[in-house]
């Protein structure tokens, strides 16, 4: 199992042996969100740093998604067709595929909130996204229809 950690950066921990072992390839320590997607990458969220991934088995620093901006990163959620959405702090939601990124925010969508506390899509490839304000139903992964709902996690 994976571990993000406030000051510590990133660990493992083996189910067999429960020990820890350090994996300071990111070089940062405000870890505030984890992801491993099918393709066996390591996303993380910080906190004032961005969004970076890297592959577990690779050596050397993880890439910096350059695109998106050094805020606070949240949640992490990769839906069926292997898109991540990296959900900000004050910053809405970014939508990384291998077509690129697309960035959500109350300016330029119907988000009602550029806090995005949770985002996570169901079995049928359709995208939730919580936010201080309310939860977005998001059947095309963008945020469309709005459910009065605010302060909310999703589970």
């Amino acid at each position: 199992m994976w571990f993000g950690h406030n000051k510590s950066g990133i660990s493992f921990c083996n189910d067999t042996q429960l020990q820890f072992e350090d994996y300071g390839f990111f070089g940062l320590d405000d870890i505030t969100a984890l992801l491993v997607d099918r393709e066996g990458r390591i996303w993380a969220g910080t906190d004032g740093y961005g969004l970076y991934r890297k592959n577990v088995n690779d050596s050397g620093r993880a890439e910096k998604i350059s695109s998106v901006f050094n805020g606070s990163i949240i949640c992490l959620d990769e839906d069926k067709d292997g898109t991540v959405s990296a959900g900000c702090y004050g910053n809405g939601i970014y939508r990384i595929n291998r077509n690129g990124i697309r960035h959500f925010t109350v300016a330029n969508s119907s988000l009602i909130s550029d806090i995005v506390w949770d985002v996570q899509s169901d079995k049928n490839g359709n995208v939730w996204i919580a936010t201080i304000n309310g939860t977005h139903f998001c059947p095309t992964g963008r945020p469309t229809q709005y459910l009065k709902s605010t302060n909310c996690w999703l589970l």
